[in-house]
Parts: C-alpha cells; structure tokens; sequence
C-alpha cells in the first residue's frame, strides 16, 4: 500500500502534517509515501527575480533550483504544484490554477494506478483531489477553521468553510485538534476524532550548552515566545505585561505580519525584543534561556480550533508557561497558567517565575514526553488500521 499525503509547505521547519507524513511513510505495510506540498505561484517567481519575495518565498525557490519541483527525502517522494496565481475568489483564476495544480496531481496518481492507495487530506482546499484517485481509505486531517483566518477575502473563507464540510462528510476517517472542533463536527454528524498536536521530542534530548548570542544582551527574567506574530495575539495584554512588568524581557521567535505592530512597541518600549525566526533545530537553545513562556492569544472561534505546537515544545524544554483563555489547552490545563484578565497574566507570570524548580522541570518534560509525535502516530495509526480492517470486512 502506498500513502499520498496532501500537505503544506515541505521545509526544515516539521510542523504537524509533516512529522505525521514522514512518520507514517515509515509504517508497514506502506510500500512508498508522496507528499503534495502546497503550490508555489508564478507570482513569487517574479517576486523572488526581483528580490521582493517574503523568506519562505526565497527558501522554496532556492530549493527548487537545486531540486526540481520533485524530490527525495529519507522517506517521501515530495511534489511541488506549480500555479499562475496564489489563492484568489476569481473563478478565473481558481480555474487556471485548478488546471495547473491538476498536472502535478493526475502525475501521482498515474504512478499509483496500480497500488491500493491510503490517501491523506489536511486542507479543505484539498476537496477536489479525492477523485483523482481510488483509495483503500480517505482521511481528513481538519486541523482548523481554516474560514476564519482574517487575511483571507470573505468569498475564500466561505468556499473554504463548504469544502471542508463536504470532505468531513466523504472520508472515512476525521480528525480534529480540540474538544470545540470535536463538538463542531459531531454536532455536524461527523464522527471524528480527537488527535491535538505533539512535539518532536527528539530536539530536546540535549540540553542547550549556552545562552544564543543575540540573547545574551538581553535583561533576565525573559518571557519568550515562539511561533507566528500577527492578529491572533492579544496585543492590548502584551503593552499591559510590558508596563505591569517592566523588570522582564518580553522575547518574541517568529516571523511577523504587517499586521503585527512590532516596530510600534519596539519603540515605545525598552523590554520587547523581536529576534525573527529561528530554524526548529535552534528553537530548544532560545527556550532553555527563558524564565516563562508564553502563549497571548485573543479568545477567537479560530484559536479554539487550534491546539497550539508551541505549548508542546514549552513543556519540552520543561518551562512554565502561562497562557491566556484564547489558547486551547486541552488536557494540558494542570500543567499551565491560564489567566482570564490582564492583571492575573501579570500576577501568573510572577508567580510561574518565583516558583519554578527543577522537580517541575522535569514533570514538564515528562509529560511531554508522554504527547511526541512518535506516541501521537501511533495513536493515528491504529484508528486508521483499525477502519482499515473495518472495510475489509
């Protein structure tokens, strides 16, 4: 049996449908796993030659000249589609780009014509791909309310909400991040099930040795943060920590939105720090410098459908971490700080700062242990043999 796994960009960085791919490739009796990443557009082509493109731009550019739109990794074979547009609510356009990113699909479903495939879908976007091929089974990752990402036009968000209703409806296996998405889709009529994220515990097996150069210059205690810096962070709490607080260094890891007003409190405010990204391999490094982390987001019907990747990696890297009600938790709770105003983050921060010791440290580090990718795949990977069997018989 072979595996075709509908994914999003294949990079250094292994968020959650890449640690799932490239851990199900690895599974008997999965013969050879492909990976569709998400399209590179003709436009960040032009970009990219004229210098303009954003870092992922310029990275899968790069790549591609020295790989091809194909490649070979340690266990997939990786395919980028190649559109005219990025996404767009012109049916035009859709159709081109529909059109483009059909070759790449139609080409790894001919090399699988012959092989009973187990197909993998994690974006609603995804929709039409499920008649390109025969599948043995279909499983749809929904890891999001995709329809509520604020940057996307409305049209977008509203075509995206009735894929991802119609592809809960057509595969044979769903499954969500949270107890909400859960209830959501249960209430829909769709069985699924519960799979949150995890952390790829293997990075952190090596202590950090020294602190990274460029926090070395920055004032302790350190509030860190990791991840993407835009709209689903609660700003307002972040300018009231940075006044409450003026004795911690708030750290911020991750690339920025224009959205995001970094260079605003940059400004205003001697305790923020923006470093940018850092790779995965880094990441470890900058948290063992961390006195708390933190995860600050709004209480959005977005944020409550995500589980959110770094709390996985604060509790490896054995930190406290206090989060607001906006960052779903889930089973997690007892091992967080979870403030329901401005004032009592301020105070849990305190309090997480004063009371950490190394027997917490290595609870935390304990139960991350208990939520790696390598427990949460093997978790997938009986539910799916299991519905596997199921329709055998």
């Amino acid at each position: 049996m072979n595996i075709v796994y509908f994914g999003d960009q294949w990079d250094d960085l292994w968020r959650r449908r890449q640690q799932i791919a490239g851990r199900l490739a690895q599974k008997e009796p999965i013969a050879r796993a492909w990976y569709i990443e998400g399209p590179v557009t003709l436009t960040s082509l032009a970009k990219y030659w004229l210098g303009k493109a954003d870092g992922d731009a310029c990275d899968r550019w790069r790549r591609i000249r020295e790989k091809g739109l194909q490649f070979e990794t340690d266990s997939l074979h990786v395919v980028t589609p190649l559109t005219p547009l990025p996404a767009t609510t012109n049916s035009v356009g859709r159709r081109l780009n529909h059109l483009a990113y059909r070759l790449a699909v139609k080409q790894v479903a001919v090399a699988n014509r012959h092989r009973p495939v187990l197909l993998w879908l994690s974006k609603p976007t995804d929709l039409p791909w499920i008649d390109y091929f025969a599948p043995v089974l279909t499983c749809y990752d929904s890891t999001e309310r995709f329809w509520e990402f604020e940057d996307a036009a409305p049209r977008l968000r509203q075509l995206w909400q009735h894929q991802d209703a119609q592809l809960a409806r057509r595969a044979d296996v769903v499954f969500v991040q949270t107890e909400e998405h859960l209830r959501e889709k249960q209430a829909q009529g769709i069985k699924a099930f519960l799979m949150p994220n995890a952390v790829d515990i293997d990075q952190f097996e090596v202590p950090a040795k020294n602190v990274p150069a460029d926090l070395r210059d920055i004032p302790t205690p350190r509030i860190g943060y990791i991840g993407s810096i835009n709209y689903r962070l609660n700003w307002d709490l972040v300018e009231h920590t940075l006044n409450r607080l003026p004795q911690f260094s708030m750290v911020f890891i991750g690339d920025s939105t224009d959205e995001a007003p970094c260079e605003q409190l940059r400004r205003r405010y001697s305790n923020i720090y923006f470093l940018g990204s850092r790779s995965y391999q880094q990441i470890p490094a900058y948290l063992a410098a961390m006195a708390v982390c933190i995860i600050p987001f709004c209480t959005t019907s977005l944020t409550l459908s995500q589980s959110p990747l770094k709390l996985f990696d604060y509790l490896a890297a054995g930190k406290p971490i206090v989060v607001t009600n906006g960052a779903n938790v889930g089973n997690l709770e007892q091992w967080v700080r979870i403030a329901d105003d401005y004032d009592n983050f301020c105070l849990a921060l305190q309090h997480a700062a004063a009371e950490d010791c190394p027997e917490l440290q290595q609870t935390r580090r304990r139960i991350a242990a208990r939520n790696s990718w390598a427990v949460r795949v093997e978790q997938i990977w009986e539910i799916v043999t299991t519905r596997l069997y199921e329709k055998a018989a």
